[in-house]
């Protein structure tokens, strides 16, 4: 009986404090488990839900691009089209321009021609004068409309 008042005297209250601390740890333990269990689950459902809509913008997304790319599409074939017309015109200009300086070329030719003709035909030479005179003559002849 000595030995049970010594023991419930000194021993026992440290070792109840110790198991009352170890339970109150182990307590606070599986608290903080269980939160950050539901924390957990709360992440994953966060997660989960932002990948449903990530998932259902993947289509949006991918109609938008396709619009886009059609765009730019159109925009360069337009673009291509209007720089093609743009090359024509500056070529039937550069076109009209040889043709009109070949036209002159040939007719200046056939004037000096018919000019040296003319004068061994009179049996005299034309002057300078003369030959210019000749020349615009006939140029503002043939440009006269139905002389083409």
């Amino acid at each position: 009986m000595a030995l049970l008042f010594i023991l419930s005297k000194y021993a026992w209250p440290p070792i109840l404090e110790g198991l009352k601390k170890r339970e109150e740890t182990i307590r606070s333990s599986i608290e903080e488990a269980k939160k950050t269990r539901e924390e957990m689950v709360h992440l994953r459902n966060q997660f989960q839900k932002e990948m449903t809509e990530a998932q259902q913008q993947i289509p949006k997304l991918m109609e938008d691009a396709r619009k886009k790319a059609e765009e730019m599409s159109n925009e360069i074939r337009a673009k291509a089209v209007a720089d093609i017309q743009t090359e024509r015109e500056r070529l039937r200009r550069e076109l009209d321009v040889a043709k009109d300086q070949a036209l002159k070329e040939l007719w200046e030719s056939a004037a000096q021609l018919a000019t040296l003709i003319s004068a061994k035909a009179i049996g005299r030479s034309l002057s300078e004068d003369d030959h210019r005179r000749l020349l615009d003559e006939s140029m503002a002849e043939m440009r006269r409309p139905g002389n083409n």
